[in-house]
């Protein structure tokens, strides 16, 4: 389950600092949590009937089993590589845990890296796209789409010259399962200025959780050691 105009040591740090030391950080930290093993792989994404998606009106969106008491909040950009990497390694892993009502999880979605884009809104955009599919309370789906928007063939690279129309990311949702309502929705960008706001509201509070960059992951407020390979598994039992 924690970019460049902003490039830093994992978690992709806002702003930018020194991009050769941020890169070869990097590198050390992917390298440190596990290579390229892939956790629960094979699992896939969310698929417990029971799992729903619920939109709050701060425009984040919180996935898991109904009653779940214990919520991870997640923080994150589309267009983040090194989020893109955490979903690829713990991705699955973190949707088994929902799926077992072990923890839910809050994804606070960011947009700091909309001028890495080639449309130069794209994580603006991406989000509003979510925020569509959580509208509908569809978690099977919203789970899938997130999952989609990291995938290492679907993630836009930063500064490529290439990332997608708001009707490509409705295709790539309904690929994922979602429903009329949220394709139409995507497709017209009208959660867009939603987007934004939830984007600024997101910055603000990691920033007063005390964190810099994205990936980030809290419980209860205190930050999750992601270079801890066993980050998901602890905090199953915290």
């Amino acid at each position: 389950m924690s970019r460049s105009s902003s490039r830093g040591m994992p978690p992709w740090i806002i702003p930018t600092a020194v991009i050769a030391v941020a890169l070869v950080g990097a590198i050390f930290y992917f390298m440190t949590t596990g290579g390229t093993t892939v956790r629960s792989e094979g699992y896939g994404t969310g698929k417990n009937p029971a799992l729903t998606v619920s939109l709050g009106t701060d425009g984040v969106a919180t996935l898991g089993l109904p009653g779940v008491t214990k919520i991870v909040d997640v923080y994150e950009d589309p267009l983040c590589p090194f989020c893109g990497e955490m979903e690829r390694k713990f991705g699955q892993e973190v949707a088994k845990s929902i799926d077992e009502g072990k923890f839910a999880v809050r994804y606070h979605l960011m947009n700091f890296l909309n001028a890495g884009s080639a449309s130069g809104d794209y994580s603006t955009r991406a989000i509003a796209a979510t925020q569509c599919i959580a509208a509908t309370e569809n978690g099977i789906a919203y789970a899938a789409f997130h999952a989609k928007l990291y995938s290492p063939d679907i993630q836009p690279k930063e500064n490529s010259g290439k990332d997608y129309t708001n009707a490509q990311l409705a295709a790539l949702a309904q690929a994922a399962g979602a429903n009329d309502q949220a394709i139409n929705c995507i497709k017209t960008g009208a959660d867009v200025k939603m987007a934004e706001a939830a984007a600024a509201a997101s910055k603000a509070s990691l920033a007063a959780a005390g964190g810099k960059g994205t990936p980030s992951v809290f419980l209860n407020g205190s930050a999750l050691d992601l270079q801890d390979a066993q980050w998901v598994v602890k905090l199953e039992q915290a």
